[in-house]
């Protein structure tokens, strides 16, 4: 069994399945309304980028060292 068919029951719709989503609640409820759901399937989205684990920890870096001059350009701009 391949990976796309055991973890991802519903890859196989792709985009289509939120267009005929939208389509269908659109003619029910309008398509002001049914463009809501575009909202909630990027939020979804969001939402796996801010709550899932990463797999390497990546070494973070403080604010104030982030917009400091280091010393090596403060050197390199009074020497020229």
């Amino acid at each position: 069994m391949s990976l796309s068919r055991s973890c991802f029951p519903l890859s196989g719709f792709g985009g289509a399945f939120v267009s005929l989503a939208v389509g269908s609640l659109g003619d029910r409820f309008g398509l002001r309304a049914s463009m809501g759901l575009l909202f909630v399937t990027l939020g979804y989205i969001l939402s796996v980028g801010f709550w899932a684990k990463p797999l390497v920890s990546n070494a973070t870096v403080p604010w104030r060292e982030l917009f400091r001059p280091r010393r090596r350009d403060l050197d390199q701009a009074a020497a020229s």
